[in-house]
């Protein structure tokens, strides 16, 4: 996927309604830990543990243009 100011991003799977942590049968005992959890997690710093460490940080939260990336493959609702 090319986004228009990020450039070139590759997902292992594609996103169309993120994952709704809210919904989740592991919500009380999620670790939280997106690192490990997300499917289109890719290494990126090492600011923390979560979104905020992974290349696809900046186009999910794009107001302009945001790209939907986060998917929990423990995810049950």
């Amino acid at each position: 996927m090319k986004h228009p100011f990020w450039g070139e991003m590759t997902f292992n799977v594609e996103v169309v309604i993120e994952t709704n942590c809210a919904k989740c049968i592991h919500k009380d005992v999620c670790r939280y830990d997106m690192a490990k959890f997300c499917e289109n997690y890719q290494f990126g710093t090492s600011e923390d543990v979560g979104c905020f460490s992974c290349v696809h940080r900046h186009s999910r939260w794009n107001p302009n243009y945001p790209v939907p990336c986060f998917k929990c493959k423990f995810y049950h609702e």
